[in-house]
């Protein structure tokens, strides 16, 4: 009997499921015939397949698209030319000019749309200059204003500063206006649209959807709407191009494979965070130009703050995030102490008097969200700092009573900054509990 495998589920010590492949071998010893049985973990590989799955699925859809698109342009291209000359040579007039004219400018709209098809294919033609985004933004937001509407609030946050990268500037406009139409129809009753810059500096090891994302600075762009959100299925295909949840003839759902194909063809990423009845913040990574200089003080640094075996609450309802988390923090000096949703997290707080800091998600489940279980922490008899984390916006989500400093680490996230946000709080705490007589 050769060896074999079976998959099956096992149990966490915190209750959550974990996918197991267990491998099972026969043995021959003098002492006896025995099995030797191999348990191993499938959560990261099967987040890793899932991923290459997505990217095989993607890449095979912009060779597609952008097959149909360049046909459908040659076609089109035959028809605008022939109906030009008609009307040239054959001089139309009247009822005949009208048919000729409509038929032109339904052509034209087809050609617009084989360019967006173009768009999400990576093989649209782009005018590459240097551009600062904080500007960029800026100037257009008399007219996101007046497109969006009265119902609509739209509040800037630009810390990237004088950051230039190397795209195409009508194409970062077309993107930042469809990301905002995108949320103007999740908030049917108005609401606000928070748009965010920041620069983050990746050194190898972040995940993108075509493999590892190179080394480098970024300038990260996040919108940011407190609408309806997406499930996850919804999620999961919202680059798609013409996926849409929207009525028929309401929209062509090119908007977001636009947004996705620009982030691909400008070398870099595009990410969507959303949850049924919060909202969703769309984050776009655009490698920042070579010109600029990388002395900034914000950088992230190969160094790690290691801590000194202090007990943290981590909330985190993804079992993927709640894994990473387990293997991290004991690695940079700190003892984890893992739940999934916000009552469980109360209740940890409550029982253990041990606890140095919480680490939350905002968005969790069990009607208890990352603000709340945050203020129960800050707000005890004695205080245990909190840190929020998500993939969020926080300026959209932010109830108005807890502290505006109240940290948040933006997801993605690197081992350097986490470890850095926490030794800040503690150390805070530290210093303020020397204060108390």
């Amino acid at each position: 009997m050769g060896a074999r495998q079976s998959s099956l589920t096992g149990l966490r010590k915190d209750g959550a499921e974990v996918p197991l492949s267990i491998s099972l071998s026969p043995i021959k010893t003098n002492a006896g015939d025995f099995v030797a049985a191999i348990v191993r973990d499938m959560t990261e590989l099967n987040a890793l397949n899932h991923q290459l799955r997505q990217a095989q699925k993607m890449e095979a859809m912009g060779q597609l698209t952008g097959g149909i698109a360049h046909d459908f342009n040659n076609l089109l291209g035959i028809i605008v030319g022939n109906l030009d000359l008609m009307t040239l040579r054959a001089g139309v007039s009247g009822e005949s000019d009208v048919f000729v004219d409509r038929a032109i400018k339904a052509a034209q709209r087809g050609v617009a749309l084989t360019r967006r098809l173009l768009a999400f294919a990576r093989q649209q033609p782009l005018s590459i200059e240097p551009t600062n985004v904080d500007t960029r933004i800026q100037e257009m937001t008399t007219l996101l204003k007046g497109t969006l509407g009265e119902t609509i609030e739209i509040r800037l946050k630009l810390d990237a500063g004088d950051t230039r990268c190397d795209i195409d500037a009508g194409q970062l406009d077309s993107v930042i206006l469809n990301l905002c139409l995108n949320s103007r129809a999740a908030m049917p009753k108005g609401g606000m649209v928070v748009i965010e810059t920041s620069v983050v500096d990746f050194d190898g090891g972040v995940l993108s959807d075509n493999g590892e994302m190179p080394p480098g600075r970024y300038c990260m762009i996040a919108v940011t709407d407190n609408g309806t959100g997406m499930p996850r299925e919804v999620r999961e295909r919202a680059f798609e191009p013409f996926f849409t949840t929207r009525e028929t003839g309401d929209g062509t759902g090119l908007g977001l494979s636009i947004v996705y194909g620009f982030a691909r063809q400008t070398g870099g990423i595009a990410r969507i965070y959303s949850e049924l009845g919060y909202g969703t913040t769309v984050k776009i990574f655009l490698p920042v130009s070579a010109s600029v200089s990388s002395d900034d003080p914000k950088a992230v640094n190969g160094g790690v703050v290691v801590g000194h075996r202090e007990r943290i609450l981590v909330v985190e309802d993804n079992a993927d995030g709640r894994q990473l988390l387990t293997d991290l923090l004991p690695t940079i000096g700190y003892e984890a102490i893992l739940v999934g949703d916000g009552p469980s997290a109360l209740k940890a707080l409550a029982d253990d008097k041990d606890i140095a800091l919480v680490l939350t998600d905002i968005v969790l489940p069990g009607g208890i969200n990352g603000f709340e279980v945050a203020r129960a922490a800050i707000m005890r008899a004695r205080p245990v700092p909190a840190l929020l984390m998500s993939g969020f916006s926080s300026n959209a989500m932010r109830p108005a009573d807890l502290p505006a400093d109240l940290p948040m680490l933006s997801k993605p996230f690197r081992v350097a900054e986490l470890a850095e946000a926490i030794a800040a709080e503690l150390g805070k705490a530290a210093a303020l509990r020397e204060k108390i007589p």
